[in-house]
């Protein structure tokens, strides 16, 4: 290969044009149409194609021609005006010819841009072979030629769609990217090519964000897609989960004199008047709590009643709640924090089925009392028409009794929701805060905004796939379920039918255990408050090392409170083991000791766990049911998974139909220009929606039981009429 590249680098020994066949000593080589060609057919042929990459190739060197320059019969360089290549009007605007008009260079110099760089041409003008009139291309022209100004007022700078396109799919699927690295590149490509090798950061951003803002407007207002909702969850998701990112915040002093307005508003993230206004109206009835709110005997910071705003910060972070299937449904700007106000306000403006959420065991009383004030009884909507969800894997680090109040896989109907899909949506959204942090309000609004419908556009290409996998998941998922959950049932010598009984004395067991929890006048009150404290502790921070520690030292300062917690916990377990010996050593214990004595010694796994002797009133056995009726309710909710999942298989593709039924409606006969090209990019999308429709139904009935797909093959018919 090095040495094909190496021969490659000389021109041949009497080259030859590829047009007119004459040999040549001095000929151009292009690295773009892959031809070499003499002075004069290099000129004729590249002089409307100024973006192509051109070599003079002489006897013993070359170098880079500018789109400007051309070579003589002697192999000397002249320059020439080069323009702007446009399509063509389709007639004269003074005399209204019809195909009388050709392009010529105007006197004006223009920066066009390209994924190849920097190119320095001069502006177009068109001139009519009838009138002789000539007349300057207009900015719709430009567009129209896939050319997007830099500034409205001025054509100046241009930047090729393609450099406008490349960017976004660049920028989304490696989050994060930098813009002036980006740029720079551009910049090194035009300097190596013999170029002039700056290029406006000013320029570029503003054109970036109209391009993408327009692609937006298309999307939403002429192919009536809708970007926060879900297909396959219709108009009311079966769970919504809602959570905060810490890591996407923004500087206070970042861009402070930057007056910039959102293009996007409100339109993707809700505005942040819209969030203060009913922070305020419950803070205007319900006055903010002090201290800290605490899940059973330990503080649980994933939501508060009441967070202060963070020193040196703008906005700390962005609250996202997105469906079971990942895709965003609704987000908001947190300005102090994560509190349950900025919770309540995106739950109020979703409706759902299981709400789920971190610390939902204490945000669900507090939206119940929101919904019961006076003056806010139009909220207790909000917590009437849906379940408290607790996550599935935030549950872990939760008291048992809330896992089992609370836990998500204890909830009829749930099917394999695991209220954790928001985690997911930030492992790619926490890597635009490499970029975002340091924008503008109006910037960084537009940039997450175009992030998020960037995110559900992927989601809804895929979800047809995504829909199968969760099919064929569930039922490996029951098939593995039912060996374990048979194996321990034999074990135990039990049928399913006592377990019913079983998961009735472990709620009242729960209950009571919450309503415990309140009181300090029981045995060992501290020790048994501060051990299941520091579980809860340590799993938080395990927790915001991996999704709110962005620096090194911010680590390790959590990591070494993680092993002071262990060490505390491991003196807690030996003092509160030597007391459980000497109680039970007693001849006449005392009305608490008696209570002690019942309790069997703290174990590794009980801490590891989270389930202590205390809370099962001693016994293995209550540990013991805890697991088996988890796991009971894990088999039945990965059953409902295989009932429900069909259902949004179904609901996916009558979506899609209802769809391309409303665009065919909206297709208009008039033959006005713009009605035109909006028939058209119509026409484009219904037939998008038709292949999308057809490859779902072909992937669907692959996977379904034989008996589901008379349904959709009635369903794929009344399509089709």
């Amino acid at each position: 290969m090095m040495q094909a590249i190496i021969v490659h680098a000389a021109p041949a020994v009497t080259p030859r044009c590829k047009q007119c066949h004459m040999e040549t000593t001095i000929c151009v080589r292009c690295a773009s149409c892959k031809e070499v060609l003499c002075f004069e057919c290099d000129f004729s042929y590249h002089r409307t194609k100024p973006f192509h990459t051109r070599q003079c190739m002489q006897l013993d060197s070359s170098f880079p021609l500018k789109p400007t320059q051309f070579l003589d019969s002697s192999g000397n360089i002249f320059e020439k005006y080069v323009h702007v290549p446009l399509f063509l009007p389709t007639e004269c605007s003074n005399c209204r010819a019809e195909g009388s008009l050709k392009c010529q260079a105007g006197s004006k110099s223009i920066a066009v841009i390209t994924r190849d760089g920097r190119f320095d041409l001069s502006n177009t003008s068109f001139c009519c072979s009838k009138c002789l009139c000539i007349a300057e291309a207009s900015v719709e022209v430009y567009l129209q030629s896939g050319f997007w100004p830099g500034c409205p007022t001025s054509l100046t700078y241009l930047f090729s769609t393609d450099v406008l396109e490349h960017w976004t799919h660049l920028k989304h699927q490696l989050p994060g990217s930098s813009e002036r690295k980006y740029l720079t590149i551009l910049e090194e490509l035009s300097k190596t090519r013999g170029r002039f090798d700056v290029i406006s950061r000013v320029h570029f951003a503003r054109a970036s964000r109209e391009y993408e803002y327009m692609q937006h407007q298309i999307n939403t207002k002429i192919l009536s897609r809708q970007v926060m909702v879900c297909k396959a969850c219709g108009v009311k998701p079966k769970a919504l989960h809602v959570d905060g990112n810490f890591k996407l915040y923004r500087w206070r002093l970042s861009h402070i004199k930057d007056r910039s307005r959102s293009l996007f508003n409100s339109d993707i993230i809700h505005s942040d008047e819209d969030v203060k206004s009913h922070v305020e109206l419950i803070d205007s009835v319900k006055p903010r709590g002090k201290g800290k709110d605490t899940c059973g005997d330990s503080a649980y910071t994933a939501s508060r009643l009441e967070s202060n705003r963070k020193k040196n910060m703008d906005q700390t972070g962005v609250l996202m709640g997105s469906c079971r299937h990942g895709v965003i449904l609704g987000a908001a700007n947190m300005g102090r924090g994560e509190t349950y106000r900025h919770v309540h306000f995106l739950h109020s403006k979703i409706s759902c089925e299981f709400f789920c959420q971190d610390v939902v065991c204490k945000y669900f009383s507090f939206a119940e009392e929101i919904g019961k004030t006076k003056g806010l009884e139009r909220f207790a909507q909000v917590t009437q028409n849906c379940t408290g969800f607790l996550s599935r894997w935030h549950g872990k680090t939760h008291s048992w009794p809330c896992q089992l109040l609370w836990g998500g896989s204890w909830k009829l109907h749930a099917a394999a929701t695991t209220g954790e899909e928001q985690e997911q949506v930030f492992s790619t959204m926490s890597r635009y805060s490499n970029t975002t942090r340091y924008m503008s309000d109006a910037s960084r609004r537009d940039h997450l905004s175009a992030a998020i419908g960037y995110w559900n556009r992927r989601k809804e290409e895929n979800m047809g796939k995504t829909l199968v996998k969760r099919l064929l998941k569930a039922r490996k998922k029951v098939a593995c379920l039912e060996k374990e959950f048979d194996s321990l049932m034999r074990e135990r010598g039990l049928v399913e039918e006592d377990l019913p009984k079983i998961l009735e004395h472990l709620r009242t067991k729960a209950i009571n255990s919450h309503d415990k929890i309140a009181s300090t006048n029981w045995p060992l009150a501290y020790e048994k408050e501060d051990l299941e404290g520091l579980y809860l502790q340590i799993h938080r921070l395990q927790y915001r090392i991996e999704t709110v520690a962005v620096s090194s030292k911010e680590r390790t300062k959590l990591r070494k409170g993680i092993t002071k917690a262990k060490k505390r916990a491991e003196g807690h377990i030996l003092f509160v083991n030597q007391m459980i010996e000497n109680c039970q050593t007693k001849l006449q214990p005392k009305v608490a000791e008696a209570e002690i004595r019942t309790w069997r010694k703290v174990e590794p796994t009980d801490f590891t766990e989270g389930i202590f002797p205390w809370q099962t009133e001693g016994s293995v056995s209550g540990r013991g049911n805890f697991h088996l009726i988890d796991l009971w309710m894990l088999l039945r909710r990965f059953k409902e998974e295989v009932t429900e999942t069909p259902i949004e298989m179904f609901r996916y593709l009558d979506s899609l139909s209802h769809l391309k039924k409303s665009l065919e409606l909206s297709l208009s006969c008039s033959e006005l220009p713009l009605n035109r090209g909006k028939r058209f990019l119509v026409c484009n999308e219904i037939k998008k929606i038709e292949t999308n429709l057809a490859s779902s139904l072909s992937l669907f009935e692959e996977y379904l039981p034989p008996d589901k797909h008379d349904v959709f093959y009635e369903f794929y018919n009344s399509s089709e009429d």
